[in-house]
């Protein structure tokens, strides 16, 4: 580990680990370390350090990472190009919404987010069953374009099971505060819960990568369309803010601890 320089008078960053002499408070997105502007490599969300995009370039290789756990030196790396989770993901909202087209509505409602079913019924599957469904093609178009904006850049970030995590922990959270606040018979459908967790995430990893051009860019543009979303979803009546809330403050929570956690074991 290396030691920071110090300054007498001000806060101390810890020196770049190739240039020890220069001090710097960039870290590495991928593996944490601190960087310097000729270390810094731009990346889809803050940057990356010189070794990180070397391995990166061999697909395949695994490296530690900064929580300890173990993952592709690239997430989109493979035969499904870039974030193939993500990918995975709109595929199956997208077969789901056509299986539903021609299946009646007792059917579709069988799967739905009723709180009374899931309370009084013990449906609890409905909680997740509900986050691949949709009501109409503009609802999921809407969704899947947000899911491939935002989910690609978190999954290439932070890697594809952490983003899994990410992914279902908001949605779960958003279905939870529906069943809890929601009328007992409304129906609810969508992966906007999920969704609004990536918003949450994304704008977490931004907002601590501030300092630099990237991540103040990012955090930019993360919160315009955050504060239009949150808007829209109390504005438009038959939205489920429940699950969007729910979704959105997991997925920052998540995201806060995962990146917490990352920059204490890189030290």
């Amino acid at each position: 580990m290396t030691q920071p320089h110090v300054s007498p008078g001000r806060q101390v960053y810890p020196a770049c680990y190739r240039h020890p002499d220069v001090e710097m408070a960039v870290r590495s997105n991928r593996c944490g370390k601190p960087i310097c502007a000729d270390c810094a490599i731009s990346a889809s969300v803050g940057f990356q350090c010189i070794d990180c995009v070397r391995q990166a370039q061999s697909p395949g290789t695994q490296v530690r990472t900064g929580t300890g756990g173990w993952g592709r030196t690239r997430a989109g790396a493979g035969p499904m190009g870039i974030a193939p989770v993500t990918k995975i993901l709109i595929g199956l909202n997208l077969l789901v919404f056509l299986l539903t087209l021609s299946a009646p509505d007792s059917t579709v409602l069988r799967y739905a987010l009723v709180p009374a079913a899931v309370t009084e019924g013990g449906e609890w599957w409905r909680m997740l069953t509900s986050m691949f469904l949709h009501g109409s093609l503009l609802h999921i178009g809407f969704n899947m374009l947000a899911l491939w904006v935002l989910g690609s850049q978190l999954e290439v970030a932070i890697g594809r099971w952490w983003y899994l995590a990410v992914f279902f922990v908001s949605g779960l959270a958003g279905s939870l505060l529906y069943v809890a606040l929601a009328e007992p018979r409304a129906a609810a459908v969508g992966a906007s819960g999920a969704i609004f967790g990536l918003f949450g995430a994304v704008g977490v990893l931004a907002w601590r990568r501030r300092n630099t051009p990237q991540g103040r860019s990012l955090w930019t543009n993360v919160a315009v369309l955050l504060v239009i979303n949150v808007l829209f979803t109390f504005a438009v009546p038959g939205i489920a803010w429940q699950a969007h809330i729910g979704g959105l403050l997991a997925g920052a929570a998540f995201m806060a601890v995962y990146d917490m956690l990352r920059t204490r074991a890189a030290g």
